[in-house]
């Protein structure tokens, strides 16, 4: 059972530049405006490769997310502002954590995901059997109540009780010894010596846990080694991983746990420029429609909207969503369609899951239409699938505290050739979305708030808490990799 479980913690993290196994592929790459090296060609090759190979989720996995809610007619209703004189009663708190689970019954997107009535129902039921067995009178005890037992079940970030988040994100761990690769096998960059076997807790791993990477300089390829492990409270802070080469001979590898930024809710947006190549960085997609709204960000999201025209044509731009947490998503595609002039499709099919509320505008691309499946859910249908051709080297920097919206600016630069990925896997926080306000329940006021929407991904593409793998992994400063990776490969 170890090993299967490994084995699907390393898949889900190894899609990257660095291998070329498509053969299906068949669109040329258009050069940059500047002259590249032939191994940095080949980067870009990969990540093409990398990119057409995505095949969007099929009727099979839209029926096995949707397939299987209740009837019913009863309506849920949102509340949208705590009871006036909450009550906190034993009978209150069951009453109301019976009208939670039949909310999310009819309006959380990823109910049949994560299991339906069979996975939700036994976790109700024993949240209930709690609070009358322990006469529990308290709507905060039953709020952790809810967010512990219900993660045993869901592990989505925008999923929130009374600020206690029902997800638990992964531990990445790496290492800077450096590895190479022939075909597909790995070798030691300093003895040379082939790679047979890697073992961690008496697992064996797959070779896919090596990552494409770059040195800080930006100037030297190679592989390192990038392992994901469940979470827990108390990560350690190294890991070892025996490796056994080709001539019997051994060695034991430490990784150190990946630390994250976790800069917070700030807002702040600057261009600059680095040996005349613009660095565009964003810290949070805050709501543009609110220019005057401070706590929201909204004039800074208007600026970060107009570098978008000021900088389209730019033969290189390097964007930095590290540590952006997200916001709102319009500001995503408006700025991506700005750049580059055309639509740029998000590379996931979006369900949407609220039978009796009002269709949300600002949950779909402009020109975008939702398409009824059945009394439940609805399809988001994007205003264009087409890949977008362009010649400019386009860089996104993220990390682990790139998250949400932010991931969804890299998702779409999945659907764009000339563009790499660089830094660390992204946050993982994209399978749903959440509404802009808290939901309360009733009679207690136990306050909530959880995503209508829920995203199907390509296979392999996407896993919410370890996110999207860049193209090139970096040990150290990402940007100060890119800026010394253009210096060296690009004749300017």
């Amino acid at each position: 059972m170890a090993k299967i479980i490994i084995f699907m913690f390393v898949l889900l993290i190894t899609t990257a530049c660095g291998t070329n196994d498509n053969a299906e592929i068949t669109i040329n790459r258009t050069p940059t405006l500047y002259p590249v090296s032939a191994v940095f060609s080949q980067v870009l090759d990969d990540a093409l490769y990398r990119r057409q190979g995505l095949e969007m989720p099929g009727n099979e996995q839209i029926l096995a997310v949707t397939t299987g809610r209740a009837a019913t007619t009863e309506r849920h209703a949102f509340n949208w502002s705590a009871p006036r004189i909450p009550s906190t009663s034993r009978t209150s708190l069951i009453a109301d954590v019976e009208f939670f689970f039949n909310f999310i019954q009819t309006h959380y997107g990823a109910y049949i995901y994560f299991g339906g009535d069979d996975a939700f129902i036994p976790v109700r039921d024993t949240i209930i059997n709690m609070i009358q067995n322990e006469d529990i009178q308290c709507k905060y005890v039953a709020a952790y109540l809810l967010s512990y037992q219900l993660r045993s079940v869901i592990n989505d970030i925008h999923f929130e009780i009374e600020s206690h988040r029902i997800a638990s994100p992964y531990h990445f761990y790496s290492s800077y010894r450096r590895f190479n690769r022939t075909d597909n096998r790995f070798y030691c960059a300093l003895s040379g010596l082939y790679i047979d076997s890697l073992r961690l807790a008496n697992a064996y791993l797959l070779p896919e846990v090596f990552r494409f990477s770059m040195d800080e300089n930006g100037e030297t390829f190679f592989y390192s080694m990038v392992i994901v492990q469940p979470h827990t409270n108390s990560p350690a802070d190294y890991i070892h991983v025996l490796i056994t080469y080709q001539n019997n001979a051994y060695e034991y590898v430490s990784l150190s746990l990946l630390n994250q930024y976790n800069r917070g809710w700030v807002h702040n947006v600057d261009l600059s420029r680095e040996n005349n190549i613009p660095v565009l960085t964003m810290w949070a997609m805050g709501n543009y429609l609110a220019p005057d709204d401070a706590r929201f960000g909204g004039a800074e999201a208007l600026q970060f909207l107009s570098y978008a025209d000021e900088l389209a044509g730019e033969p290189i731009i390097i964007v930095d969503l590290r540590g952006n947490g997200g916001g709102n998503a319009n500001l995503t595609f408006l700025w991506l369609y700005r750049f580059f002039g055309v639509h740029v499709p998000r590379n996931y099919l979006r369900i949407v899951s609220h039978p009796y509320h009002e269709y949300d505008e600002s949950l779909f691309d402009y020109g975008a239409v939702w398409e009824k499946l059945d009394n439940f859910h609805s399809i988001n249908i994007q205003p264009s699938y087409e890949f977008v051709l362009s010649d400019t080297l386009f860089i996104l920097l993220i990390d682990r505290d790139t998250a949400s919206s932010a991931e969804d600016f890299a998702n779409r630069l999945f659907s764009v050739e000339n563009t790499l990925i660089i830094g660390q896997n992204s946050r993982g926080a994209l399978l749903t979305g959440s509404y802009s306000n808290w939901l309360f329940t009733p009679i207690t006021g136990i306050r909530f708030v959880l995503g209508p929407w829920f995203n199907i991904f390509p296979d392999g593409h996407f896993r919410e808490g370890v996110g999207f793998a860049p193209d090139i992994w970096v040990h150290g400063c990402a940007l100060t990799a890119a800026l010394g990776m253009i210096e060296h490969h690009l004749q300017r």
